[in-house]
C-alpha cells in the first residue's frame, strides 16, 4: 500500500477531531431566572402531584397543587423564610424549625434555588433512549440533580434527595419568565 494515498484522509481527520472534542457548555441553572412560573409534575416520595410553581426570587416560592383532586387548590407558600399552607378559607402558618425546615413538600423549593458554587459534578446519561446532560448540586438538605436534554436551554426534569425524601419534577410546557414592569 502506498502511504501517500492515505495522507490527505489522515490530515482531514486531524482537522476534524479537535472540533469533535469541543463541547457546548450547558448552563444547568438557566431555569433560575426570577421571577418565573411553571407547570409541572412533582413526584414526592412516590406520590404524584400536578403543580403550578411561581418563584418570585431565590427563597420565595408558591406551589399550588392542581391534582390529585382531593388536594387541588391547596397552596404552599414560602416567603422570607415563613411558610403558610392555604386550602379554601383555611390559612395556617407553619412555624420555622418544624415542617418548613425539615420535612414536607416544600423541601422541593431547594430544587429551584441552587447556587453555582454548590456544583459537585456533571456527566452525560441516556435514559429510555433520551440523552441528557446531568449536573449534581449540593443543597442545604441533600443533593439536587438537573437534567437537560440535548438542544434545550432549560431542564426537562430535576431530581433530589432531601432529608431522606425523594423528589422528581418534570417541567410541562417549559416555563414562563414573568415580566415585572
Amino acid at each position: 500500500m502506498n502511504p501517500k494515498r492515505f495522507l490527505p484522509i489522515f490530515l482531514l481527520l486531524l482537522l476534524l477531531l479537535p472540533s469533535c472534542r469541543i463541547k457546548n457548555k450547558v448552563n444547568f441553572l438557566s431555569y433560575q431566572v426570577y421571577p418565573f412560573q411553571a407547570k409541572g409534575k412533582l413526584f414526592y416520595d412516590g406520590r404524584e402531584y400536578g403543580v403550578d410553581l411561581a418563584v418570585e426570587r431565590a427563597g420565595d416560592l408558591t406551589l399550588t397543587v392542581l391534582s390529585p383532586e382531593l388536594l387541588a387548590g391547596t397552596v404552599f407558600e414560602r416567603k422570607a423564610g415563613a411558610v403558610t399552607v392555604r386550602s379554601g378559607e383555611l390559612c395556617l402558618p407553619i412555624e420555622d424549625g418544624g415542617y418548613a425546615a425539615a420535612e414536607g413538600i416544600l423541601l422541593a423549593a431547594e430544587m429551584f434555588f441552587l447556587e453555582s458554587n454548590s456544583f459537585s459534578g456533571a456527566d452525560v446519561v441516556t435514559e429510555n433512549g433520551v440523552c441528557y446532560s446531568r449536573a449534581a448540586y449540593t443543597a442545604p438538605s441533600g443533593v439536587v440533580t438537573v437534567y437537560i436534554q440535548k438542544g434545550l436551554s432549560f431542564p426537562e426534569k430535576i431530581t433530589a434527595t432531601l432529608n431522606g425524601h425523594e423528589f422528581l419534577f418534570f417541567f410541562l410546557d417549559g416555563m414562563e419568565i414573568v415580566n415585572e414592569s
